[in-house]
């Protein structure tokens, strides 16, 4: 998953990847490599007032918001915590699987470990998993076909994935990103920077999850339109078939194709206002 759920733009794992590719470009042609950061918004002077973590959850607020506007983090949900979160080690070294327990313990997180790629599988079928860590070189399954399997499940398909491993090349990254994996830290990990990490994608976590209920309740909506009409049984559902068929044809984004699936069942939501009789 090379792209931002929420924005549609790059994200951070595939910028370090392409980072990476181009440091090594220039050092191979002998070339000098000059990277800009522009503080376009103040966002530097932000995180430097209120921690790092706060100015991710502020961010996280307004990509939910929408662009071209001013957005105020709203304090309530800045108070948000992710204790109880559930977050699941995927590690086929046991002193692996035993640090970075000892890192989360003191955030009180629900922690759940599994030590192969079947195991992990298994365990976010039972339980309702909010993040992964997950190593890459393992047996039988390796981490990037566990981040395959686990995106290809509608039901998981949105668990931010961290991928810890030793490995630093760039094809390596790259399946990684195709696979779905959100970001990369390399072992051993730097304590500070993943649980910062860590907090911010169980926080946008909790965003998408909020999400997914409004949709639901949206999709029941249209449901229960349709009910009122028997000539019309099975109507939405063609609908947006047939929208998200044209759109693969036109080639759109998988982002585009969700959001035309979703205005094909809502395409009739005005009928809510018609008194049963007509």
């Amino acid at each position: 998953m090379k792209l931002d759920n929420l924005t549609g733009l790059y994200n951070h794992g595939i910028f370090q990847t392409l980072l990476e590719e181009e440091i090594k470009r220039a050092q191979r042609y002998g070339e000098p490599f000059s990277l800009a950061l522009i503080d376009i918004d103040s966002f530097a002077a932000y995180n430097k007032q209120h921690s790092p973590t706060t100015g991710d959850q502020a961010l996280i607020q307004a990509k939910l918001k929408g662009k071209n506007r001013i957005c105020c983090l709203d304090e309530e949900q800045e108070d948000y915590t992710a204790e109880n979160s559930k977050v699941l080690i995927v590690d086929d070294e046991p002193k692996n699987v035993k640090l970075l327990d000892a890192i989360l313990r003191p955030f009180k997180y629900h922690v759940f470990k599994a030590y192969n790629g079947e195991d992990a599988l298994s365990v976010i079928k039972s339980v309702d998993i909010d993040l992964v860590l997950l190593d890459v070189m393992m047996p039988v399954m390796d981490g990037f076909e566990v981040c395959r399997r686990i995106k290809q499940n509608e039901a998981t398909r949105l668990i931010p994935i961290i991928m810890l491993t030793a490995l630093d090349d760039t094809p390596s990254r790259i399946e990684g990103i195709d696979a779905g994996v959100y970001d990369f830290i390399t072992k051993p990990p730097n304590r500070i920077e993943l649980t910062a990490r860590i907090k911010s994608l169980l926080r946008f976590n909790e965003m998408n999850k909020k999400l997914t209920h409004v949709e639901s309740v949206i999709i029941t909506m249209a449901n229960a339109i349709e009910a009122k009409d028997a000539y019309t049984q099975g109507h939405i559902e063609r609908v947006a078939g047939l929208c998200v068929e044209l759109g693969k044809r036109m080639g759109l984004s998988q982002a585009q194709l969700d959001a035309l699936w979703l205005s094909g069942i809502l395409h009739d939501i005005g009928k809510i206002a018609v008194p049963t009789s007509i």
